[in-house]
């Protein structure tokens, strides 16, 4: 009887490990778009900027954006922050400061993105010295909420290349002192 009680405690042990496994370790995939874009240009050195990243929501739930890291990317770029633009134009590539001025915008974290819905995400980074930088892509890591909080967590990497030169002057049009890495 004991042997029995052992082995249905260790069942019930496995079958809750499993529950939790699904709902708190994060899959690759799931509705978020892997994007699939290339820019490229200068940026000044020590100085905040923003690369942008379209955000897809290809399924038919909403889902709750959470943290965003670099993917394989240079020594010396640093991420800075991660935000949600709500209001004003939509920037493509770099751009100076973090987060871009004239636009409003939310943290990643606190954003709910509708179903069949698209954001714009504005990455904060940073060179840390003169010279080319690369970076092939962003983590993001979200949840398909299905009773309140609770869903699928997943993490996707959009796919959208960077590189930039860092140069010691602020950036300012026609005046580049630096050529940016080739994207491939």
């Amino acid at each position: 009887m004991k042997r029995v009680l052992a082995g249905v405690g260790v069942l019930a042990l496995t079958v809750a490990v499993a529950t939790l496994a699904v709902f708190l370790l994060p899959r690759h995939g799931g509705p978020l778009d892997k994007g699939g874009n290339a820019f490229s240009g200068p940026v000044q050195a020590g100085r905040p900027f923003t690369a942008n990243y379209d955000l897809r929501n290809n399924g038919d739930r909403p889902i709750d954006l959470g943290k965003v890291t670099l993917g394989d990317h240079s020594s010396g770029l640093r991420l800075l922050g991660a935000r949600v633009q709500t209001l004003g134009a939509n920037h493509g590539g770099a751009w100076p400061g973090f987060p871009v001025r004239r636009t409003r915008s939310v943290p990643v974290d606190s954003y709910v993105l509708g179903p069949h819905g698209y954001a714009l995400l504005q990455v904060g980074l940073q060179a840390d010295r003169i010279g080319k930088y690369r970076l092939k892509g962003i983590q993001v890591e979200y949840r398909v909420p299905y009773v309140s909080r609770f869903g699928r967590h997943y993490m996707r990497t959009v796919t959208t290349l960077m590189a930039v030169c860092a140069q010691r002057r602020p950036i300012k049009a026609r005046a580049h002192l630096c050529r940016a890495p080739s994207i491939g």
